[in-house]
């Protein structure tokens, strides 16, 4: 099943439908004659192409196809996730036990890892997310094993287990690119960590053997900085796509609902006036996520420094009205990411 899961698109698309149509019943009154207020067309105008290049998502040469993800199969059960983060010595049932069996032949192509990539150019309509349920479920499965294993005097092989596991989060980590897929694979990340703790504390894992394979995975950062350049990728894209004449660019049509293909309309209507500009837009995306950028290399516990722009949106007569408010009200700090990280590496710091 392909995922649909944006950070932007989908509020972006709410958001210029609403602007977009006050906009046009503002402008309606004053062509009817029902206003004498006239809108100035007068103003700096658009800014030249910005460099953005440092936040454009780079050329990676070692990934392989989404294929790989999106072919794996593989069965979400609570019983098992519950199994996996339980600190009680409850064995596994036999459910858990049939469903290990039964993904064995996924559970080793996941374990074998390798990198999983997702397009962020889009005028091919081939803009899909790898399929992140399945290599979540997965990886719940191969975890699972290897609490069996370990509570069956195995620790060996599970510790191999869990070893793959973080290796391949690792891999996808720093090469998927979205933010969804950074966070899912961090999330799987998490459970294998207070899995180690479980087992520690129970004796079912050597810690002092492990403890130098384990370091080899405490990196988040690299992931975060490329998820951030992924999803300001996304937006410059959606930007250039419109500057562009594409309107056929699944972050703009959506669903293909009428309101989608409204909003395209408008949006071709409105470009490059004194209402939408493309530049000034992208420069209030670019300064915000070089902010987020930024603080990915400030110390745990830091004060982060991203500003998120608001607008006063009654001013429809401000210039780039429609840029300034799609930013103000799509724009949404991910600083608390960085929260995250830093709780995962205190996991870290205790095995």
């Amino acid at each position: 099943m392909k995922s649909k899961i944006y950070i932007v698109s989908g509020i972006t698309l709410l958001v210029i439908v609403g602007l977009l149509g006050y906009f046009y019943y503002v402008g309606g009154k004053i062509q009817s004659g029902q206003s004498s207020t006239t809108v100035s067309q007068t103003g700096s105008g658009d800014i030249a192409p910005i460099n953005d290049s440092d936040l454009r998502v780079p050329v990676d040469n070692s990934v392989i196809d989404c294929s790989v993800a999106n072919n794996l199969v593989a069965t979400s059960s609570s019983e098992l996730t519950n199994y996996i983060i339980s600190t009680s010595t409850t064995k596994a049932s036999i459910t858990i036990q049939n469903i290990i069996k039964n993904y064995s032949v996924g559970v080793n192509t996941y374990l074998q890892g390798g990198a999983w990539t997702e397009t962020v150019t889009m005028t091919d309509k081939n803009d899909v997310l790898c399929n992140l349920t399945n290599v979540r479920s997965i990886a719940n499965i191969a975890l699972a094993n290897a609490k069996y294993l370990a509570e069956n005097n195995n620790s060996a092989k599970a510790e191999s287990i869990i070893s793959s596991v973080l290796n391949t989060n690792q891999q996808i980590q720093n090469h998927s690119g979205s933010l969804i897929g950074y966070l899912v694979t961090f999330a799987t990340k998490s459970n294998a960590i207070d899995l180690l703790l479980s087992l520690k504390s129970r004796g079912l894992i050597d810690a002092n053997s492990f403890r130098p394979t384990l370091s080899k995975y405490s990196d988040n950062e690299t992931g975060q900085k490329i998820a951030l350049q992924y999803e300001y990728s996304r937006s410059a894209q959606m930007i250039d796509d419109i500057a562009a004449n594409r309107y056929d660019s699944p972050l703009l049509v959506g669903d293909g609902s009428d309101s989608a293909l409204e909003t395209i309309a408008a949006i071709e209507k409105e470009k490059n006036t004194y209402n939408f500009e493309p530049n000034n837009t992208k420069l209030l995306y670019y300064n915000v996520f070089k902010s987020m950028y930024s603080n990915v290399d400030l110390p745990c516990g830091s004060t982060y420094n991203t500003i998120i722009p608001k607008f006063d949106q009654a001013a429809t007569t401000s210039e780039n009205y429609i840029g300034k408010i799609l930013a103000s009200v799509s724009l949404v700090s991910l600083d608390s990411i960085n929260d995250k990280r830093c709780g995962l590496e205190t996991k870290f710091s205790q095995f």
